[in-house]
């Protein structure tokens, strides 16, 4: 696996986005600064500082603000504020924009990737590779669950079984898709109701090969039936109660009588977890 820089990218370009909007604000903002007086035994008063240059010196002019004018009041405590945040995100992006820069092409992780092959056999490699490190995951026995004989399946394109049409579109979506995944692996979680630890079998277990995490994606396909409703969000508060978040590490699909299986759509949102180009 590799640093994922993604991450640093991004803030990069929200601390740009910010600069952009700040820088504008202050702009549109009344002149001068806020000034806030606190004597002693007596109210507080407002006043808009400026400077201004007198017999060839820079002074603070002040002008007293009113309470009737309230609103020049909050809109100077703002550009003060935005001035503060301002200054915090230009050294923040600042440092981001000078490690970015200094980072190497090579990661030390890739070196061995890029051996010649006659080389790479005389080298035990520091780092798993990425190609490896999946496939050792994907090849890895896990607990899963158990099928009887009288189940109904639907053979997938990696030739496994799952339990539904829709897992079978899912399953071969992902195969096709180059997303490693393992189907009902088994996941122990704390029931905080009964007060005891159970094992869940997630429809699927994805893994995002740059960074080493795991997603959990369930699918919803009987969401027209009250009963089965009801499961899926005890479902829900079972995961959020073991820290598993919607948006997080678990990933959802819905299904009803009414409303199939979208396909395009998992894969987009696969596409937003993952940040993968798809």
């Amino acid at each position: 696996m590799t640093l994922d820089l993604q991450p640093i990218i991004e803030r990069k370009l929200e601390l740009e986005r910010v600069i952009e909007e700040l820088t504008r604000r202050i702009a549109n903002a009344p002149p001068g600064h806020l000034v806030i007086s606190k004597p002693k035994g007596s109210p507080v008063k407002y006043y808009q500082a400026v400077f201004v240059v007198r017999e060839g010196k820079r002074v603070e002019q002040r002008t007293y603000i009113a309470k009737k004018d309230a609103g020049l009041q909050k809109a100077l405590a703002e550009k003060g504020y935005h001035e503060m945040v301002l200054r915090s995100v230009k050294r923040e992006h600042a440092v981001i924009k000078r490690f970015l820069k200094q980072f190497p092409s090579d990661c030390p992780e890739t070196i061995f990737e890029k051996m010649a092959d006659e080389r790479k056999a005389l080298v035990e490699p520091y780092w798993e590779s990425t190609d490896a490190f999946v496939e050792r995951w994907l090849n890895e026995e896990y607990p899963r669950k158990q099928f009887y004989k009288d189940d109904i399946y639907y053979v997938t394109e990696r030739g496994e079984r799952v339990r539904s049409k829709s897992e079978l579109i899912i399953a071969n979506w992902l195969y096709q898709h180059g997303i490693p995944y393992r189907y009902e692996c088994a996941l122990e979680l704390w029931d905080p109701y009964e007060s005891r630890r159970i094992t869940i079998y997630p429809d699927f277990t994805l893994l995002d090969p740059a960074t080493g995490k795991t997603f959990y994606l369930e699918h919803f396909g009987m969401m027209s039936d009250e009963q089965y409703f009801r499961a899926a969000m005890d479902r829900l508060a079972l995961y959020e109660a073991n820290g598993y978040y919607v948006g997080e590490s678990l990933i959802l699909s819905f299904e009803s009588d009414k409303v199939p299986l979208d396909i395009r759509q998992l894969g987009r949102r696969l596409d937003h977890y993952l940040r993968r180009d798809i």
